[in-house]
């Protein structure tokens, strides 16, 4: 074969295999993680796009919101749990989907609340009660207004001094969720009464006298 004709049959070789041969592209696989699964609200999660031999993305965070980028956040705001969804396609349009249910939980919000069975009494004969109606809470911490505080579910507490005092709860989960109610100038203790009276005279001789007397209370 001349020097020829034989470049030409490898030329036409190699453009033979080239438009008859198959070239293979690997399917994607689709698959991610998150900042965080569970949480107060408003709860932002940050996702984190783990998928392979994908071009573009499609995300439902399942709370009606959507995303097409590669690594989106999604807030979260109603209590209760969500599946996510992510589809990811190839430049061939090949397409796998992930789905985790319920993989993004909100958590209901604390509210705080009490009352106190009475609000008025005597310094050094009173013993308040306070009544917890917080809801959603695991903790609580109370700030009595003359510097005691308690931890307790429904405290109890005395004060020693006469005065209006602005009582503080604050209510907490374990997941950080917080709230604070507070009454202002809500307790009043009273100092005790001091009775008293004076007379307008002491000494009479007369039997038929009449004595004025005018009481006082401090």
């Amino acid at each position: 074969m001349k020097p020829k004709n034989f470049y030409r049959s490898v030329l036409s070789a190699g453009l033979a295999l080239c438009t008859t041969g198959s070239f293979s592209q690997s399917a994607p696989t689709a698959s991610f993680s998150v900042s965080d699964t569970i949480g107060c609200s408003p709860l932002n999660i940050q996702f984190n796009n783990e998928s392979a031999n994908a071009d573009s993305y499609y995300w439902d965070f399942g709370n009606g919101n959507t995303s097409i980028l590669e690594d989106p956040s999604n807030m979260y705001i109603d209590p209760g749990t969500n599946t996510v969804t992510l589809i990811a396609t190839s430049a061939g349009g090949q397409q796998d989907t992930i789905v985790l249910n319920d993989v993004i939980a909100v958590v209901p919000d604390v509210i705080a609340g009490f009352y106190a069975t009475t609000t008025t009494s005597c310094v050094n004969d009173n013993s308040i009660s306070f009544v917890n109606t917080s809801v959603n809470a695991d903790y609580w911490v109370w700030d009595f207004g003359d510097g005691n505080t308690s931890s307790q579910q429904n405290p109890v507490h005395s004060y020693s001094n006469p005065g209006n005092y602005t009582i503080i709860q604050i209510a907490g989960n374990f997941f950080n969720c917080i709230d604070v109610k507070i009454r202002t100038q809500y307790i009043h203790i009273y100092p005790y009464p001091i009775a008293g009276f004076t007379v307008d005279t002491n000494v009479a001789c007369d039997i038929d006298h009449n004595f004025s007397f005018t009481g006082s209370v401090i």
